[in-house]
C-alpha cells in the first residue's frame, strides 16, 4: 500500500510546483499499477485535474468523468461533478456551438435587516461567503442559501482573501488577522528602528505561511515570513499601487495595479510570469476592479464600468469574455467585487 501513496503524494507534491506533465506520469502509475487502491479515485481526479491545467479540457473532463464511472461512491466523485461542471460552463458549451452564459440564481438571497455599504471584497471558503464590509468595519459569512452565519468586527478592514490551507485572511491598516488573530507587521527604518506599517491595503499569503503585504505608505509590496519578518520587497523596490492582491494556483502572486488597471502576474522568486493589459486581441476592458481564480486555476477580470468579465486559461490565454448579457441577462450594474466556487458558480457584489 506504501508504493500508491508515495505515487500519489508525489503527484501532488508536483502540482503544488505547477509541474503539471511530471504530476501526471505519478499518477497515471497509480491508475495502471494500483487501480483498486484508496488512492486510485483521487489520482484518476488528478490526472484531468492536469490535462485541464496543461490546455486540454475536453480531455481532462474525460478522465473526470472516469472518476463518476470507476468510484461512484466517493469523494472524489463528488469533486468530479464540480470540475466537470465548471470545465463544461467554458468548454462544452462553445464545443455545442452554445454561448457562455450565467444565469441569475433568485433563490440566493442574503437574509439581513440591513442593506450592504462598502463592500470591499467577496471570498468563497468551505465555511460560506464572507463579505467584507469597509463601512461598517466588519465580515460577515453566509451560508450558500444566504442565511447569515456569523459576523466579525475588524479594525478598518482593507482586504480579504482566503489562503492556500483555507484560512481566511482579512488585511487592516495597521497589519493583518489570520483567523482572527492580530498579526502586527513593521519594517526597519534607515537606522534599523522597527516602524509598524500603519497603511496595509491588501494581502495574500502562501502556503508556507510567507505573507505579501501591499502598503500604501511605502508604495511597495513587502515579503514577511512566518513569524512577521520582514524579508524584503516583492517582487523589487520599484515604487507601484496595487488595488487587489491573490495567489493563482502555482503559488503565483497576482497583482492589480492601478496605474493602468493593469493584472501583473509574478512567480514567488519574483519573476514575472504574465501580464494583462486592459486592451487585447479579443477584449477590450475600461475599468478592471476586481479578479478571482477558480479551483481549475481559471482566471476571471471583472470590469466595473462594462459590467463584463474576461476569463483565462490557468496559463494566461484568453478563453472567453462573458458579455453584460451573458451574465445573468445584464442585471449587473456597477460590480466592485466576486469570486468563484468549486463548481464554477460566480458570486458578484453589484
Amino acid at each position: 500500500p506504501w508504493v500508491p501513496a508515495a505515487l500519489s503524494a508525489t503527484g501532488t507534491a508536483l502540482e503544488r510546483r505547477g509541474a503539471w506533465e511530471e504530476a501526471l506520469d505519478s499518477y497515471f502509475r497509480v491508475m495502471a499499477e494500483h487501480p483498486d487502491s484508496r488512492w486510485a479515485a483521487g489520482s484518476q481526479l488528478a490526472l484531468g485535474r492536469c490535462l485541464a491545467r496543461l490546455g486540454d479540457p475536453v480531455q481532462g473532463m474525460v478522465e473526470i468523468q472516469r472518476v463518476r464511472d470507476r468510484y461512484p461512491e466517493t469523494n472524489e466523485a463528488e469533486d468530479a461533478l464540480d470540475w466537470l461542471t465548471l470545465l463544461f460552463r467554458l468548454y462544452g458549451y462553445p464545443e455545442l456551438g452554445r454561448p457562455v452564459s450565467y444565469r441569475s440564481d433568485a433563490s440566493f438571497r442574503l437574509t439581513m435587516k440591513d442593506k450592504l455599504k462598502g463592500v470591499e471584497s467577496v471570498k468563497i471558503s468551505s465555511l460560506g461567503v464572507h463579505v467584507l464590509e469597509r463601512g461598517r468595519k466588519r465580515v460577515l459569512t453566509f451560508e450558500s442559501d444566504g442565511r447569515l452565519a456569523g459576523t466579525k468586527s475588524s479594525a478598518d478592514p482593507r482586504g480579504l482573501v482566503v489562503d492556500p490551507r483555507g484560512e481566511l485572511v482579512v488585511a487592516n491598516e495597521k497589519g493583518l488577522l489570520i483567523n482572527d488573530i492580530p498579526v502586527m507587521l513593521s519594517v526597519p527604518d534607515d537606522k534599523g528602528t522597527a516602524k509598524p506599517l500603519d497603511n496595509v491595503r491588501a494581502a495574500v499569503r502562501d502556503r508556507l505561511g510567507d505573507a505579501f503585504v501591499y502598503d500604501n505608505k511605502q508604495k511597495k509590496v513587502l515579503r514577511f515570513d512566518s513569524e512577521g519578518n520582514v524579508k524584503g520587497s516583492f517582487p523589487d523596490s520599484t515604487p507601484r499601487e496595487i488595488l487587489r492582491l491573490e495567489l493563482d494556483k502555482n503559488g503565483n502572486i497576482i497583482f492589480l495595479e492601478k496605474k493602468n488597471r493593469v493584472v501583473a502576474i509574478y512567480s514567488p522568486d519574483g519573476r514575472r510570469v504574465a501580464r494583462i493589459q486592459r486592451r487585447g486581441e479579443k477584449w477590450d476592458l475600461k475599468k478592471p476592479v476586481d479578479f478571482a481564480v477558480d479551483p481549475a486555476g481559471y482566471f476571471y477580470l471583472l470590469d466595473e464600468d462594462l459590467s463584463q468579465i474576461v476569463v483565462f486559461d490557468p496559463s494566461y490565454e484568453f478563453v472567453t469574455l462573458l458579455s453584460s448579457q451573458s451574465l445573468g441577462g445584464g442585471v449587473l450594474k456597477k460590480p466592485v467585487a466576486l469570486d468563484v466556487d468549486s463548481s464554477g458558480d460566480i458570486y458578484v457584489y453589484d
